[in-house]
């Protein structure tokens, strides 16, 4: 049953709200329960292979039953922002209203556990990892300066938390890059065209200057990906580019190797690093390179896959990277909503799908994400009002044909506006941010299995 909790104006009225009517939350710091299967980052890990490993309860047997099961209204704008779901809790960015966090089963007629103060525009899915929250935003509403907000990720005892400290992360507002935690390090790209590396404990201080900078290019809004011992980060015009994760020994640091994309339709697209090599689309192909370079300072593709319209982050599983993409001319009056590659290509610079995921209805769609032998990926619909925005789930191993239908269709609501955000598949549930055309509510969808 869906329940809607009204538009956050601001964490600090918002607050003030809660105490007037006696509503606000308690025993928010240490209440929540360790995730069996947690999704900490977006697409799951920091090299974004958007993989759940350890989710063993949705399968393709029962996956079809999925149904919405609750519904936490953030009130803002979820267009950019992807749940993540760990340490009992669910985490998700909400402009100006911040760092929203409630229970990961959802609740009925209730309100955030609490909320992290952060200065403004924070769109992008934050990431929780050893007891810390990071979200990328703006200084405030009148100055654009980025900034890294660092919480204690089971709040400060209140209703409204300040952040731990937070990193200084260029001139330009941190829009729709998702920070990516590894190895001690959190890295972020700023709408400066700069990639920030901080110290993820921070720095003693309130503020903190990164460990390093590099600048990718004009600006990035996509989010960096760190796997095999390198960092890669995209920018708007079409640059990507390779760094050693632990920085150069200067405070600036040049790439190790780059790449021009094709085409430059990658606002959303972020890359993802698995089995040594990275992957990345760019609204036309996939465009696959070995993760070390080339040899060369500036690297081509080892092969490339043709994935229309494709903005996502591509999920890597099994020996198959998974890509949003359509229409695909060759489902016919059908619409593709994933394609399905080998990730070792088949000795060509251009390789077709394995097979196509189709769908019922044109609409953008989400990254794709991978558990326990499903595909998830979010669809938006083809008109706010043409009742079709769902989460469609797939059979990894296809189907044995060259075009599959979903296995089941998990629907957020009968009218809904345009979503890029990424579903997160965590014990059992899976959840995705939208808003409803009909109420303005917006927040996030759980979906589960019938408890009878």
């Amino acid at each position: 049953m869906k329940s809607r909790i009204r538009a956050l104006a601001a964490p600090a009225a918002l607050a003030a709200v809660l105490v007037m009517t006696g509503l606000a939350a308690t025993g928010a710091a240490g209440a929540a329960t360790t995730t069996e299967a947690p999704w900490v980052q977006f697409q799951g890990n920091a090299a974004h292979t958007g993989v759940n490993p350890n989710e063993t309860i949705l399968n393709t047997g029962n996956v079809s039953k999925l149904r919405l099961s609750s519904f936490v209204g953030t009130g803002a704008d979820p267009l950019w922002s992807s749940p993540v779901v760990t340490n009992g809790n669910v985490y998700y960015t909400a402009h100006e209203a911040g760092l929203v966090v409630f229970p990961q089963a959802g609740c009925r007629n209730c309100f955030p556990s609490w909320i992290g103060q952060v200065g403004a525009q924070a769109i992008a899915a934050p990431a929780v990892v050893n007891g810390l929250a990071y979200v990328g935003s703006q200084t405030n509403r009148f100055d654009n300066h980025g900034r890294l907000n660092v919480f204690n990720a089971n709040g400060c005892g209140s209703f409204s938390c300040a952040p731990l400290w937070q990193g200084l992360a260029g001139r330009d507002s941190i829009d729709t890059s998702s920070p990516a935690i590894a190895d001690g390090v959190a890295y972020i790209g700023g709408g400066d065209g700069n990639l920030y590396a901080f110290n993820a404990t921070g720095c003693g201080h309130a503020l903190c200057r990164p460990l390093w900078k590099a600048h990718v290019g004009n600006v990035i809004a996509s989010s960096p990906a760190v796997g095999d011992g390198m960092v890669y980060e995209a920018a708007l015009d079409g640059h990507l580019e390779a760094f050693a994760a632990k920085g150069c020994g200067a405070t600036v640091c040049q790439p190790l190797w780059r790449a021009q994309l094709a085409t430059r339709r990658i606002a959303i697209a972020s890359p993802s690093v698995a089995g040594g090599q990275v992957f990345m689309t760019d609204g036309k192909f996939l465009n696959v390179f070995t993760a070390q370079g080339c040899g060369a300072a500036v690297c081509q593709p080892i092969w490339r896959g043709p994935a229309h319209v494709s903005e996502g982050t591509p999920a890597v599983s099994g020996g198959v990277v998974y890509v949003d993409a359509q229409p695909n001319p060759e489902t016919r009056a059908r619409v593709g909503a994933l394609e399905a590659f080998d990730v070792h290509g088949c000795g060509q610079s251009i390789c077709h799908p394995l097979w196509t995921g189709i769908n019922f209805n044109a609409g953008g769609e989400s990254s794709p994400v991978v558990a326990n032998g499903v595909v998830y990926i979010g669809k938006s619909p083809a008109s706010p009002s043409s009742g079709d925005a769902a989460v469609l789930s797939y059979p990894a191993a296809g189907c044995g044909k060259i075009r599959c239908q979903p296995l089941g269709l998990a629907e957020t609501g009968p009218e809904q506006f345009y979503l890029n955000s990424t579903p997160a598949v965590a014990n059992g549930s899976v959840y995705i941010a939208s808003k409803d055309s009909i109420t303005g509510d917006s927040g996030v969808y759980i979906f589960s299995l019938p408890k009878h």
